[in-house]
């Protein structure tokens, strides 16, 4: 949402963390809407910071490892000044870098799912077995 803001929208990073979190759920919606807020107090912290400290709140109660927080983070840190091609491009690379770390996970979880199955159904046997 926030890379369409940008993009088409012509957003500014906290305009589009605003609007992004008018359209997002939980556990996005706050911490989106409190990032635009705390930009529009112009207190002079950076987007990023305030976008990391933000989202690190939200965060905490997911479950997530430290590498999916870390790359879910990094293309704030690289968007304080620079022009809207160049942050859309950086929020590009780090959903696709979570893409891949979703389809890694997604094949290991078909590997278990395989083995549990497996291990059922030779239990089952072996159970049989025991009770003849």
């Amino acid at each position: 949402m926030l890379i369409s803001e940008v993009r088409y929208g012509k957003a500014t990073l906290p305009e589009g963390c605003r609007s992004a979190g008018r359209q997002a759920g939980p556990p996005f919606s706050v911490p989106l809407q409190k990032i635009y807020e705390k930009m529009q107090e112009n207190t002079g912290d950076a987007f990023g910071d305030v976008f990391c400290s933000c989202m690190k709140e939200a965060m905490e109660t997911m479950p997530l490892t430290k590498q999916d927080r870390e790359i879910f983070l990094r293309f704030a840190a690289k968007n304080s000044f620079a022009e809207e091609a160049m942050q859309v491009k950086w929020m590009e690379q780090s959903r696709d870098m979570l893409d891949r770390t979703i389809l890694l996970l997604e094949e290991k979880m078909e590997d278990k799912c395989r083995i549990a199955v497996g291990l059922g159904a030779m239990s089952g046997l072996l159970l049989i077995i025991i009770l003849l």
